[in-house]
């Protein structure tokens, strides 16, 4: 939205609101009439004092007048552009956010089916995921920016196309991200060796140590960090740690479409489909997980809403962003992440009994996955309170996805 509103900038005015409640959206418009000044906003008024008569005026009579001079011939070329409209919760601040008088209004959201108050004909552009060669453009600007800034030597391997491809891969199209690491390579990781800071990133970014991602998510140079970015979505929850908190908890450890692993077989169909094998005191999430008592369309319409998950276009699939998964599984702490697992991976078992061959593959991809996670945050399942069946199961399921077409051994181990 910034880098839009610059380019723009240069043949028009353009005007950007950035808030969260009534006080900032208040604030930033009384910015933008300060920036304006009286002069234009009360030129018509001849024979006046009109810093007098400006001075006696309040806060929202000057917005007012903004307001009214936006509607004015001059300004039918303005671009008026509202940032996280998800971020005014009330309906009176949506409104107020939205000027009647102004001719063209863009705003976003992570929000799908955002409700906007204005009326007006509506064209909806949708955000997918950049390609790899966007993100690399972003990281090379990036590069050049931070090299010119600090005056160091145009050296090592972030002017690799490979590296760069290598970390753009492990971004999932995520331009903030992109953006973030370029900066956390130059800034940090450079410092002990310049030559190898690209592949150190993606080793550590790949790597099994909880404590180097997150301080890759939590880097801030400027601007907010991917945690912040985070916080902000689970805050906009009816409930941030309620249900669909939970949830997310839970669809952070399984297998999600972005994962790359196919044949696909998301969070939704694996908590809707799966047969209901285990008895309720089993399960301490035997609500999500039975798909009965909480109604778990409406806790995926809240994580839709606010941009943690995604419909697929393509497919039938819902998907979570690698990077969003990573985020929530860092919230979760070892004792819930390893009362996840047992229940997780217990479904898993008793499902692939009764499974036919086709989709006891499926319920491997996310018992292979959820391992993946524990061992990529140091939690063991050897002490996971289970049959010892399920333990040598748990134990088999190291090494690659097998084709489901082939399931003899699996069959055995079940």
């Amino acid at each position: 939205m910034l880098e839009f509103a610059h380019q723009q900038a240069k043949t028009r005015n353009v005007f950007l609101i950035q808030a969260r409640d009534d006080a900032s959206l208040t604030k930033a418009y009384v910015h933008i009439v300060r920036r304006i000044g009286h002069d234009q906003l009360l030129k018509g008024l001849p024979g006046y004092d009109l810093q007098q008569v400006w001075n006696n005026l309040s806060e929202e009579e000057k917005i007012d007048r903004f307001k009214q001079w936006l509607g004015t011939p001059e300004n039918n070329e303005t671009l008026f552009l509202v940032d996280d409209m998800d971020g005014l919760r009330k309906w009176s601040d949506r409104t107020a956010a939205l000027p009647g008088e102004a001719r063209t209004i863009i705003y976003t959201s992570r929000d799908p089916v955002f409700h906007s108050p204005d009326t007006r004909d509506h064209l909806t552009l949708r955000m997918s995921t950049m390609p790899c060669e966007d993100l690399i453009s972003i990281m090379k600007h990036v590069r050049d920016s931070e090299i010119n800034n600090l005056g160091i030597n145009e050296d090592g391997d972030i002017y690799d196309q490979k590296t760069l491809l290598d970390i753009a891969s492990n971004l999932d199209g995520h331009p903030l991200a992109a953006s973030i690491a370029m900066k956390y390579i130059i800034r940090e990781l450079s410092h002990n060796d310049a030559q190898i800071a690209g592949r150190q990133f993606v080793f550590r970014f790949r790597g099994n140590d909880p404590k180097m991602r997150r301080h890759f998510l939590n880097f801030t140079q400027e601007a907010p960090t991917i945690m912040e970015t985070f916080y902000i979505s689970k805050d906009r929850l009816t409930d941030p740690d309620g249900a669909a908190w939970r949830l997310m908890e839970i669809c952070s450890m399984l297998h999600s479409p972005l994962d790359g692993i196919k044949p696909r077989f998301d969070a939704r169909h694996f908590l809707f489909k799966h047969p209901n094998t285990l008895k309720a005191a089993e399960l301490k999430d035997e609500g999500i997980l039975s798909g009965e008592d909480i109604p778990l369309g409406r806790l995926f319409s809240e994580l839709e809403r606010v941009s943690f998950g995604m419909r697929d276009k393509d497919s039938a699939g819902f998907s979570f962003h690698p990077l969003w998964a990573e985020c929530a599984r860092h919230q979760i702490g070892p004792e819930s992440m390893l009362r996840y697992a047992r229940e997780i991976l217990l479904t898993c078992y008793n499902a692939m009994k009764v499974a036919n061959e086709q989709e006891v593959g499926k319920y491997l991809i996310h018992a292979r996955h959820c391992k993946r996670v524990c061992t990529s945050f140091k939690v063991s399942l050897e002490n996971l309170e289970v049959p010892e069946p399920v333990h040598r199961w748990i134990r088999s399921l190291d090494g690659k996805f097998q084709d489901s077409r082939n399931t003899s051994l699996i069959n055995r181990q079940v």
